[in-house]
């Protein structure tokens, strides 16, 4: 068998690889953009959302405020080919919500227009937080002070489910 005229082969095969390689790489390379700004994203709306619930006693609208300026102070600077997103929160009785809401733009040179009718990729997040009340926790280990008040060590640990159901409040919650 004769070896054919082979020249440029290389520099074919090269020429379809390498922008082939190179979309994958930077794919590769998105996604991990995304994934971190995702997770940075989640964790700071979680943080803020417990911030907002140390502090139970303020009204609605300073916690709000100070959620999300935790919220902020956490993402400011961190987020990697992003603007910080639209970030949201509401402060009920017993809870605190923070939310945050933003896109991350991708390269048009990765093709995303075409393949998926938008360059922007989801970059949102949502938490809620617990409302730490003091005044509920004083009044709550006042009553199971008074609960167990000349009960001994082993009576308590026997009793224990039953006192907590009976402290219960209707919704469920001590110190309700």
């Amino acid at each position: 068998m004769k070896k054919g005229n082979n020249r440029g082969m290389t520099t074919i095969e090269a020429c379809i690889l390498i922008p082939l390689i190179m979309v994958i790489t930077l794919l590769i390379m998105w996604l991990g953009f995304l994934m971190y700004n995702r997770s940075l994203v989640t964790s700071a709306v979680a943080m803020a959302a417990v911030r907002g619930g140390q502090y139970a006693e303020y009204s609605a609208e300073e916690i709000e405020e100070i959620a999300e300026d935790r919220c902020r102070e956490l993402l400011e600077g961190r987020l990697i080919c992003m603007e910080i997103p639209e970030i949201s929160a509401e402060a009920g009785f017993y809870e605190v919500t923070v939310q945050a809401e933003g896109n991350m733009q991708v390269p048009e040179e990765l093709l995303f227009d075409e393949l998926y009718g938008s360059s922007f990729w989801d970059v949102s997040a949502s938490c809620v937080g617990v409302r730490l009340h003091s005044s509920t926790f004083v009044r709550t280990a006042e009553r199971i002070r008074k609960q167990f008040d000349g009960i001994n060590a082993e009576e308590i640990q026997e009793n224990t489910e039953e006192i907590t159901e009976e402290l219960a409040g209707p919704d469920g919650m001590l110190g309700g």
